[in-house]
């Protein structure tokens, strides 16, 4: 199974006056082949174009030109029916979990709701299992409205809705902003076991998370990318000055945090 981009570009406008509107390139002409077994953690600068990939790779946004073809079948512009059945393969993990959650429905309702909407047939006694493995399980959380869970308790709940269809591919932008570290290291973990069968694109500005998890490391910057390769060869031998810039960055706070 692969994922492919080929010649993808976005551009936003943005106002900077009453009047005038300008260009803002969030993706110029990117191109790249995400394969199973693999965990691509995507580093760069704010405002390279990170959360503008992964939004448009799991169809929350279009691009303005460029292809995206998942089995070798271009997915670029789907219907609703085709839509639906592409979300059962490829799931997603934002940063902000309340935006993407019914603060009005339950947990129960969610995971539920998400089984039914995919016709995945999942038992009860699965989905009570895979909400125990993303800590928050149905048993103590169930009947909890989301806008009674905390910011971690929320992102817990994004993963076991993204991991209900067991999709193929997972895409995740910041996903442990609200969840403590005890509990980032366990899924971190986590998916790194579930790796082996999947692909795995993560995004996160704490680069140290990036390079514990991924096996290949890809940089961008100002919608480009200017960098890949296997992790061990980016952190040995960084050849952009965007990916030695940010190595360098977690190095000294590291360092001086006392960890290296």
């Amino acid at each position: 199974m692969s994922l492919k981009i080929v010649d993808v570009t976005k551009t936003y406008k943005k106002r900077i006056s009453a009047l005038k509107w300008v260009n803002v390139p969030a993706l110029d002409k990117v191109s790249y082949e995400f394969l199973s077994g693999n965990i691509y953690g995507i580093i760069g600068m704010s405002g390279s174009g990170k959360s503008t990939l992964a939004k448009i790779l799991v169809k929350f946004d279009r691009p303005d030109s460029g292809s995206i073809f998942y089995d070798g079948r271009d997915v670029s512009r789907l219907g609703n029916e085709q839509m639906r059945k592409y979300s059962i393969y490829i799931r997603n993990v934002f940063q902000d979990p309340y935006s993407s959650l019914n603060p009005l429905q339950s947990v129960e309702w969610h995971i539920q709701n998400t089984a039914a909407y995919n016709y995945l047939g999942i038992s009860d006694g699965d989905l009570e299992r895979i909400s125990i493995e993303f800590g928050i399980p149905l048993h103590e959380f169930g009947k909890r409205y989301v806008e009674t869970l905390s910011g971690g308790e929320r992102q817990r709940l994004a993963f076991a809705i993204a991991m209900i269809a067991n999709p193929d591919v997972i895409v995740l932008d910041e996903p442990f902003s609200m969840i403590d570290s005890i509990n980032s290291m366990y899924l971190l973990n986590k998916l790194k076991s579930e790796a082996k069968k999947k692909t795995v694109i993560y995004i996160d500005q704490n680069v140290g998370r990036v390079l514990y998890i991924a096996s290949r490391i890809i940089v961008l910057d100002a919608g480009k990318i200017v960098e890949e390769g296997k992790t061990s060869d980016i952190i040995e031998r960084p050849e952009s000055g965007c990916a030695r810039s940010l190595l360098w960055s977690y190095r000294e706070m590291a360092g001086s945090s006392g960890l290296v």
